[in-house]
C-alpha cells in the first residue's frame, strides 16, 4: 500500500465495559455492616433473609445485562421501584447504575452512582458504598471527566486495601477501571500495569471474568504499543473466557479490539469479520454508542484499504453519535478519521477543519498520545498544500513530532512520521536525507512486523534510488512486493486485495511493471536463440522480467481457478445467513436489471415494474459478497509460484505453438514471445500513445455495426477502406515486428496487458493477409492462467446445455440452439419459458459445457455487474461463475461477453474472469455486439468443428472463415475469440 494509504492512521480502540463489582463481587466479601434505623425495623433473621433476596436480585439483574443491557435496565428499574428505602433501595439503585453503564447510558449511570453511594453511606454501610464507587470511576471515565475518576479510584483503593485480603477482588476491579482511565488519558504504561494486576489476580484466585476483562484491556494496550503477537495472545484468551459466560456485550467489545488489532497487523480480512460480528452483537443487544465505537474501527479498516465511500459513512455515523452524546474522547477520535477520509476523498478545507477540531478535544482531555496524533494527521495535510518554500519549517514540525510519538508508546504513528519526513526530504532535493528517514521508518516497520509500514517505506526507497541506482531501487521494489503481496494475502475478498494492489497513492505503473522496465533496462530486441552473442545475464533479466509481471497479472483469476470451494459439511451459521443475504440481493438486483436492461421491459408490456434503487442494490450486493468471500476464505493465498516461471510456460506449449505477452512499461509498449524451445523480447514496438490513437480509430469503425447489417453491406466498399486502415495501423505496432519470431507456428496464444485487452489481434493483417488465415489464435489473461488450462484434459463435448430464452428483439436465438443441438445428439436445449434461473441451475449440474444464446449487458462503470438475460431474470457475474464450475467450456453467444474491466494487476472484471476463475479450461465469447443474421451459422460451424474431432481453436477459426468468406466485414466474422486453453 502506498502514500497516504497508512499515513497518520489511528490505532486507539474503544475499550470495553470492563470489570466492575455487583451481586458476584458481593457474595465473596465480608457481611457488610447494619445501619441501626434497619436493625430496629427488622429482626436478624428477617435482615438475613431479605439480604439473601436481593444478592439474588443482583445476581438476576447482572445476568440480564451481561447478555441483554437493556433489558437488565428495565429489570433494574422495576426492582428500584419495588423498594421504598433503607439498604433495599440502596441495593437496586446500584444494580441499575451497572446496568446503565453497561448499556452506554452513562450520564444517566453516575447520578445514579453517586445517589447508591450516599445510600450506602448513610446506612453506614462503607463497604458497599466502597464498592459502588469502582463502577463510578468507569462512568466518569466515559463523561471524560478524568481527573475526579483518577481521585476517586486513589481514594477508593486506599480503602479497599485497608480492608484485607478478603476485599482483594474489589481491588483487582477498581484497578481495572483506574487502568481504563489511564489508558483514556494516554498513560499507557502505567495502564498496563494495572491490568496485568488485575489479571495476575484473577488468574490467582481462578475468578475467570476478571481474568477475561483484563486480558482484553491488556490486549488493546499492547496493539498500541506494538506488540502485535502478545496483544492477539491476550484478546483471544478474553474471546474464549466470554465465549464460555456468554458474556455477549463483553464479546462484542472484545471482537471490536480483535478487529483494530487485525488493522494493525494488516490482517484485512480478519479485521472485517471481527468488526462485523461485533456491529451485528451491538445492533442485536441495542448497543447505539458501541455499534458508533465499531464504526470507528470498520472507518480505519476501510481508510487503509481506500473504500472511501464506505469509510465515509462509516464515521458519520460515528460522529454523530458521539457528538449526541457529548463524548470528547470518542468525538475527537472520528473526527480524526473523518478528517483522514476527507482527505482521501480530496475534500482538504474538511479535512483541515476536522482534523483541528478533533487536535482540540485531544488537548481538551489532555491526551497527549492522540494530540501528537491528530496533529501529525494536519501536518500531512499541509504538505499536500505546501509550496516549495514552505516545506523546511514543516519538515522541522514532522520531525519533532516524529521524536515525540516513539517515547509516547505510539511506534506506527512515528513510522508514519519518518514515511511523511522522507516524502517532504525528497520534494526538496535531499535525497540523503530522504533515506535517513525512509530506514527509520524501516526500522520501526520491522521492530513492529508492519507490512504496510515496509511496503510504503521500501517503494518510497525505490522511487528515490530509480535515477542513480536503477539495481538498487529494483532491490527495493522487490521487497516492498513481498510485503504488499503479505497484505493482499490476507485481504481475503477479491474487492479488498484490488483495494490493497491499488489503493489511492498507488502509481499508475505497478511495481511489478518497475521491476520488469528495471530489469530489462535500456538494452533493445533480443532473442536466446537468434542471437546467442547475448550475455547469459542478459537473458537471464529479460526472464526474470516475464516472471516478475506473471507474478503480478490476474492474480487473483489464477487464485480462484486453483482455490478449494468450502467443504459444506463445515458450513457455519454465520456463512449460511452470509449466502443467503447474497441471494437475496441477487434476487432485488434481478428485479433492478428486468426494468432497466431489458429489451423487452415490464413497462413495455404494460406491467407494474419493482421499484429498486439499483445502485444501492448493488452497493449492498458487493459488500455482502465480501462479507461471504471473508467467510469462505482463510488467510493466505494459493501459491503459484510454480505457473509463473518460463519453463512452465514453455512446458505447455507445443512444437508449433507461440505465446506472445503483450506489456505496457511507461509509455512503451514492449513484447515477450515464447516457444518450446525459444524466448524472445522485444522492444520498442510502439508507444502507449499511438496504441490508444489506432484503438479509438478501430473502435470508431467497428462500432457502425450498429447502424445495422444492412448498412454495412450496402456500405461495404467505402466501410472496408476504413476498417481496413483501422486493422493496418493495429498490425504494423503489434504484429509486423513479431513477424520473423512467429514463424514456423501453427498456433498463436496472445496474452494481452492494459489497454491492450480487447484487440481482436487475429483480426490484424499478417503474411500478405489476415492472421487468422494462417494461424489459429487464443487469448489468455496471463501466461500462468494458460499454463494452468492448458494443462487440464479435454475430452469431446458430449452433453451441452444449451440456453436460448425467448427475447422478442433477438429471433435467432432459437434457431441458433436448435442448429447447435442437431450438432450434438447429446446436448439438453432450454429454449423460451423454459430458460429460467432455476433450470439453468439444475440442469447444468450434469452437463459437460454450457452454451448461452441471450441479451448481455457490459457494465462498464461496474463490469462485476454485467449480466445475462434468461426468461425469468438476469444471470449474474457470480451466478455465472457457480453454473460453470465443472463445465469444460462455456460459451457466451451475447453481446459484449468478451469485454472486460482491468483492475490493478491487470485483473479482468467481468464475465471472463467469472468463466475462468471458476476452474474452466475454455471460454468463447465475443468482442463486440454478436449479429442476428450470422451468429447461429457461426456457431453452428463452431460445434460442427468440435463434433469432428478438431481443437476449439481450429473450430472457432473455421467458423470465422467461413462467416468472412460470405460477410467480408469484420463486424460479422471476428467478434468471437477463445479464452483458455486451446
Amino acid at each position: 500500500m502506498t502514500g497516504a494509504t497508512s499515513q497518520s492512521v489511528a490505532t486507539e480502540s474503544r475499550m470495553p465495559e470492563r470489570g466492575e463489582p455487583g451481586s458476584r463481587a458481593e457474595a465473596t466479601g465480608p457481611e457488610p455492616s447494619v445501619s441501626i434505623s434497619d436493625t430496629a425495623a427488622v429482626s436478624e433473621p428477617s435482615l438475613d433473609a431479605l439480604r439473601e433476596r436481593w444478592a439474588a436480585r443482583a445476581r438476576e439483574v447482572e445476568g440480564c445485562y451481561q447478555t441483554d443491557p437493556h433489558a437488565g435496565v428495565a429489570l433494574a428499574e422495576a426492582w428500584q421501584a419495588e423498594e421504598a428505602g433503607g439498604e433495599g433501595q440502596a441495593r437496586a439503585l446500584r444494580a441499575a447504575a451497572y446496568a446503565l453503564r453497561t448499556a452506554g447510558l452513562y450520564e444517566r449511570a453516575e447520578p445514579c452512582f453517586t445517589e447508591a453511594e450516599a445510600a450506602f453511606d448513610a446506612l453506614g454501610l462503607r463497604d458497599d458504598a466502597a464498592r459502588t464507587r469502582i463502577g463510578h470511576v468507569e462512568a466518569l471515565r466515559y463523561l471524560a471527566r478524568y481527573d475526579e475518576a483518577v481521585a476517586l479510584a486513589h481514594r477508593n483503593l486506599e480503602y479497599l486495601r485497608s480492608r484485607g485480603p478478603a476485599f482483594g477482588l474489589d481491588v483487582a476491579r477498581q484497578t481495572i477501571n483506574l487502568g481504563l482511565v489511564c489508558w483514556r488519558r494516554g498513560d499507557l504504561e502505567e495502564a498496563l500495569r494495572c491490568f496485568s494486576d488485575a489479571r495476575d489476580y484473577g488468574r490467582k484466585e481462578r475468578i475467570r471474568e476478571l481474568a477475561a476483562t483484563a486480558s482484553m484491556n491488556i490486549g488493546l494496550v499492547l496493539n498500541e504499543l506494538g506488540r502485535f503477537g502478545e496483544a492477539l495472545k491476550a484478546d483471544l484468551s478474553a474471546v474464549k473466557d466470554f465465549q464460555a459466560l456468554n458474556a455477549r456485550e463483553r464479546l462484542a467489545t472484545v471482537q471490536m479490539n480483535l478487529g483494530l488489532l487485525h488493522i494493525s497487523r494488516g490482517e484485512y480480512g480478519q479485521a472485517l469479520e471481527a468488526l462485523l460480528a461485533s456491529r451485528a452483537l451491538c445492533e442485536e443487544l441495542g448497543l447505539d454508542r458501541k455499534r458508533a465505537a465499531v464504526d470507528v474501527d470498520l472507518t480505519r479498516a476501510y481508510r487503509a484499504l481506500n473504500l472511501a465511500t464506505e469509510a465515509a459513512e462509516s464515521v458519520a455515523h460515528a460522529v454523530a453519535t458521539f457528538r449526541a452524546n457529548d463524548m470528547p474522547f470518542e468525538l475527537g477520535t472520528s473526527l480524526l478519521l473523518s478528517g483522514q477520509v476527507a482527505e482521501l476523498r480530496g475534500d482538504l478545507a474538511t479535512a483541515r477543519q476536522e482534523l483541528a477540531e478533533s487536535r482540540a478535544f485531544y488537548a481538551r482531555i489532555g491526551n497527549a498520545v492522540w494530540e501528537t496524533i491528530a496533529q501529525l494527521a494536519g501536518l500531512r495535510l499541509a504538505a499536500i498544500e505546501a509550496t516549495l518554500g514552505q516545506l523546511p519549517v514543516l519538515l522541522d514540525e514532522v520531525r519533532e513530532v516524529a521524536a515525540r510519538l516513539e517515547p509516547l508508546g505510539a511506534p506506527e504513528h512515528a513510522a508514519n512520521a519518518h514515511l511523511l519526513a522522507g516524502e517532504i526530504q525528497a520534494r526538496l532535493g535531499n535525497l540523503r536525507g530522504a533515506q535517513a528517514d525512509l530506514q527509520a521508518a524501516l526500522a520501526l516497520g520491522a521492530r513492529l512486523g508492519s507490512d504496510a509500514v515496509l511496503s510504503q517505506a521500501h517503494e518510497a526507497e525505490g522511487t528515490l534510488l530509480e535515477a542513480n541506482a536503477p539495481d538498487e531501487a529494483r532491490a527495493s521494489y522487490e521487497q516492498a512486493v513481498i510485503h504488499l503481496e503479505r497484505l493482499r494475502a490476507r485481504a481475503r475478498a477479491d474487492d479488498l486485495k484490488l483495494a490493497v494492489v491499488g489503493g489511492a497513492g498507488a502509481s499508475a505503473e505497478s511495481l511489478y511493471e518497475r521491476i520488469a522496465r528495471l530489469l530489462l533496462g535500456p538494452v533493445t530486441t533480443y532473442c536466446e536463440s537468434c542471437a546467442p552473442h547475448y550475455h547469459r545475464a542478459t537473458a537471464k533479466r529479460g526472464r526474470d522480467a516475464f516472471r516478475w509481471l506473471e507474478r503480478g497479472k490476474s492474480r487473483g483469476l489464477l487464485e480462484d481457478a486453483l482455490g478449494k470451494q468450502p467443504n459444506a459439511a463445515t458450513v457455519s451459521p454465520r456463512l449460511r445467513r452470509a449466502r443467503e443475504r447474497v441471494a437475496e440481493l441477487r434476487a432485488r438486483l434481478n428485479a433492478a436489471y428486468t426494468e432497466q436492461y431489458a429489451l423487452e421491459t415490464p413497462a413495455a408490456r404494460g406491467a407494474a415494474a419493482p421499484i429498486v434503487d439499483l445502485e444501492r442494490t448493488e452497493r449492498e450486493l458487493s459488500r455482502a459478497t465480501r462479507e461471504l468471500q471473508i467467510l469462505m476464505r482463510g488467510d493466505g493465498a494459493v501459491d503459484i509460484t510454480a505457473l509463473i516461471d518460463v519453463g512452465r510456460v514453455q512446458a505447455a506449449l507445443d512444437e508449433r505453438t507461440c505465446l506472445v505477452e503483450y506489456v505496457v512499461l511507461g509509455d512503451e509498449i514492449a513484447c515477450f514471445v515464447v516457444r518450446r524451445e525459444h524466448f524472445a523480447v522485444f522492444r520498442n514496438l510502439g508507444t502507449r500513445t499511438q496504441a490508444e490513437k489506432a484503438l479509438s480509430w478501430f473502435w470508431f469503425h467497428i462500432r457502425k455495426g450498429t447502424y445495422g447489417a444492412e448498412f454495412l453491406r450496402a456500405n461495404q466498399r467505402s466501410l472496408a477502406r476504413a476498417i481496413d486502415q483501422a486493422l493496418q495501423q493495429l498490425g504494423e505496432l503489434l504484429v509486423a515486428p513479431l513477424a520473423g519470431a512467429l514463424a514456423d507456428s501453427d498456433h498463436l496464444v496472445v496474452v494481452p496487458h492494459s489497454l491492450l485487452h480487447g484487440v481482436p489481434l487475429h483480426a490484424l493483417p499478417y503474411a500478405q493477409a489476415m492472421l487468422l488465415d494462417q494461424l489459429t489464435v487464443s487469448y489468455a489473461p496471463s501466461a500462468a492462467v494458460f499454463a494452468a488450462t492448458a494443462g487440464r484434459p479435454s475430452p469431446a463435448i458430449e452433453r451441452p446445455l444449451i440456453v436460448a430464452p425467448d427475447i422478442a428483439d433477438l429471433p435467432w436465438v432459437q434457431d441458433e440452439a436448435r442448429r447447435i443441438a442437431e450438432q450434438l445428439p447429446g446436448a439438453l436445449i432450454l429454449s423460451g419459458r423454459d430458460a429460467t434461473l432455476e433450470r439453468v441451475r439444475h440442469e447444468s449440474r450434469d452437463r459437460d459445457s454450457l452454451h448461452l444464446a441471450t441479451h448481455g449487458v457490459f457494465r462498464a462503470d461496474n463490469p462485476t455487474y454485467s449480466a445475462l438475460e434468461l426468461a425469468d431474470g438476469w444471470l449474474s457475474v457470480g451466478e455465472l461463475a457457480e453454473l460453470s464450475r465443472g463445465q469444460q467450456l462455456v460459451c457466451l453467444s451475447a453481446c459484449h461477453t468478451a469485454v472486460s474491466g482491468v483492475g490493478p494487476g491487470d485483473e479482468l472484471l467481468g464475465l471472463t474472469r467469472a468463466v475462468l476463475g471458476s476452474g474452466v479450461g475454455a471460454l468463447v465469447a465475443s468482442l463486440w455486439a454478436a449479429n442476428d443474421d450470422t451468429a447461429p451459422a457461426f456457431m453452428t460451424a463452431f460445434y460442427r468443428g468440435l463434433r469432428n474431432g478438431q481443437s476449439r481453436a481450429a473450430s472457432l477459426r473455421a467458423a470465422a472463415l467461413s462467416t468472412r468468406s460470405r460477410e467480408p466485414h469484420p463486424y460479422f466474422w471476428a467478434p468471437f475469440i477463445l479464452v483458455g486453453a486451446p
